[in-house]
């Protein structure tokens, strides 16, 4: 009878000394699997939404970070930047504070041809941006091959946006060139030898990735798997950038 006693306190207690371990098991697993969310808003043309950039450029940061990406897009054919300032549903979606990035991108040949716009709606989106507590950045695209000796002075006039504005340069269009010019046969323009090819987008992530995160880009054979890339040419195309 005594030792059915003890039996009988002890299931009591038990609970009693379980209880604050569970509990502190329960936070534990809570604060693990806490989710941190970047969120991307995109404002450019068919140099974004090309190959759904901005779906390769999350999958290029989840693959090597513990981030979720969440994006967004505004992108018509030939659409510039003044175009977009004049947008409503772009300034209300600006405006509603939730972005951690908004990324501008205006028609590839602005910067040159009509340099006075090109720096006017630089100045007056990252105004607006700053405002609603998010950081601006300035994707300096690729050009067709057929322009490719312009490059050069589109990268200086986004650079001079970039130092006068105080916001980071994306160099996409900088390294685009460079791989062409090494490495032609990795097929990195679409064959309207305008866009990129989904292997160009690809490259032009991992530099938003470098640029953003700093970071060196891991092997994922999965990722290079869909691009069609053999491991040698995907090293290639992500150690590129951080060069």
């Amino acid at each position: 009878m005594k030792m059915k006693k003890q039996i009988l306190l002890s299931l009591i207690l038990l609970p009693c000394f379980c209880a604050p371990y569970a509990y502190a098991q329960k936070k534990e697993i809570k604060k693990e699997t806490k989710i941190d969310t970047l969120r991307m808003l995109f404002l450019g043309n068919s140099y974004t939404y090309y190959n759904n950039l901005p779906g390769i450029i999350a999958q290029v940061i989840e693959a090597n970070s513990p981030k979720i990406v969440e994006t967004e897009i505004f992108a018509k054919d030939g659409q510039s930047l003044s175009s977009h300032l004049k947008d409503p549903k772009v300034n209300k979606t600006i405006e509603t504070g939730k972005w951690d990035f908004v990324v501008l991108q205006d028609q590839s040949g602005n910067a040159i041809s009509r340099r006075r716009e090109f720096q006017e709606s630089v100045r007056l989106f990252t105004a607006k941006i700053r405002k609603a507590k998010a950081k601006p950045l300035l994707y300096l695209t690729s050009t067709s091959k057929s322009r490719l000796r312009l490059q050069d002075r589109i990268n200086a006039e986004y650079k001079k946006a970039g130092k006068k504005n105080g916001i980071q340069v994306i160099p996409a269009g900088i390294i685009f060139k460079k791989a062409y010019e090494e490495r032609p046969k990795l097929g990195l323009y679409h064959r309207d030898e305008i866009h990129p090819s989904p292997v160009g987008s690809y490259l032009i992530a991992c530099v938003f990735y470098s640029s953003m995160i700093k970071r060196p880009i891991l092997w994922r054979p999965e990722i290079a798997g869909s691009f069609g890339l053999a491991k040698e040419d995907d090293g290639y195309i992500r150690e590129l950038p951080g060069k």
